[in-house]
């Protein structure tokens, strides 16, 4: 069996990653399928190998920082391998760079955590794919309302009483009061979130209180950047 690069090689990392990626366009149907399929798979294409060529720069980069981390150790991990797998095949379904850096991000710490549960693993990875970049930044307020206000250079309102839904409108103007609530909605069906409303009023100690559930908070911590 022909030996692996040395970590340090970009090349070795693609080589592993591309092993662990899978096609998401098969070729079949009559003439007019097949030229559609073709055409859809050049572009397809693109967006996996872009994806790919960054994972890659990241993989490497990580590997230069964690010790006892090697490539040999990679192309064994099952987990590492599955999370490129899954997120490959959602990275090319979506053209949204913040959404790719969070399916990065969770391959990253996938890559880290060799023994993690796999059914976690594959829960947190249907996660990122089902959820949007607009599901995770109501995660992220909702698990330190405080410090996302500071992210986003905002003021903490000088609220007595009031609703979460309240601080959304500042933080958030563009969303619907339905929008929210549907996104909301699918945290709380996925187990992410203790609560069921955002119009609840609440002391102004309430609004500072973090309602993620523990997995949430897990999940959270799967998908932020190393």
């Amino acid at each position: 069996m022909e030996k692996l690069p040395k970590k340090d090689s970009k090349r070795g990392v693609s080589e592993v990653l591309a092993v662990a990626a899978v096609s998401v366009v098969p070729i079949v149907g009559g003439p007019f399928s097949i030229v559609l399929q073709e055409m859809l798979g050049v572009a397809y294409g693109k967006r996996r190998d872009a994806w790919l060529e960054e994972l890659a720069a990241r993989v490497e980069d990580l590997l230069n920082k964690v010790d006892n981390l090697n490539l040999d150790d990679l192309s064994r991990n099952e987990i590492f391998l599955d999370a490129v797998a899954s997120a490959t095949q959602s990275a090319v379904r979506t053209h949204d760079k913040e959404k790719i850096a969070l399916l990065g991000n969770a391959v990253l710490n996938a890559a880290i955590q060799p023994s993690m549960d796999s059914d976690k693993l594959n829960m947190f990875m249907q996660y990122v794919s089902d959820l949007t970049v607009s599901h995770i930044q109501l995660l992220d307020f909702l698990d330190n309302p405080p410090l996302f206000f500071e992210k986003l250079d905002q003021e903490w309102p000088d609220f007595m009483m009031g609703g979460i839904s309240s601080l959304l409108q500042i933080l958030f103007p563009q969303w619907t009061s339905e929008f929210s609530n549907q996104l909301l909605r699918l945290l709380r069906n996925s187990g992410l979130v203790s609560i069921e409303s955002l119009n609840v009023t609440m002391s102004g100690s309430g609004l500072r209180s973090s309602v993620t559930t523990s997995l949430g908070k897990e999940f959270l911590a799967f998908i932020t950047k190393r």
